[in-house]
């Protein structure tokens, strides 16, 4: 089934490239990758939180559909995948075509890009295997 394939895709990559590194990685890191360090952290440390948050109903959804059980809930996993990585697309793409991190270093304007570009691809994926149930 591609739209569990998806929503693993999903997890793994909120995990490595956003949860993770804002929740836990150190302020050092940010000035590595030529990211501006946030201040306060308090605010990054958070949203690592609530994006470790939005990863516990997403592998709850993944385990549903694995097993091909209670499909309602599966679906409210991946509307909130949608929503979510859709909402975070148009923040990102909004605020790089404004020349919000045009200041940064190589790795951290790269970075971000790649931001763009997987939460673009996480929203038409999981949109499209949603649709049409692949």
């Amino acid at each position: 089934m591609i739209l569990k394939n998806i929503l693993l895709a999903k997890i793994i990559i909120t995990t490595i490239f956003w949860a993770a590194p804002l929740l836990f990685a150190p302020p050092d890191l940010f000035v590595l990758l030529g990211i501006p360090v946030p201040h306060p952290i308090l605010f990054i440390r958070l949203l690592g939180a609530a994006y470790f948050s939005l990863i516990f109903v997403y592998v709850y959804g993944y385990r549903l559909l694995k097993a091909k059980r209670n499909p309602l809930s599966a679906e409210l996993s991946i509307s909130t995948g949608i929503v979510s990585n859709g909402l975070a697309f148009i923040v990102l793409f909004y605020l790089g075509i404004s020349g919000s991190w045009a200041e940064w270093g190589l790795i951290g304007q790269i970075y971000m890009w790649g931001s763009v570009v997987l939460t673009f691809m996480l929203t038409a994926g999981l949109y499209l295997g949603f649709k049409f149930k692949k």
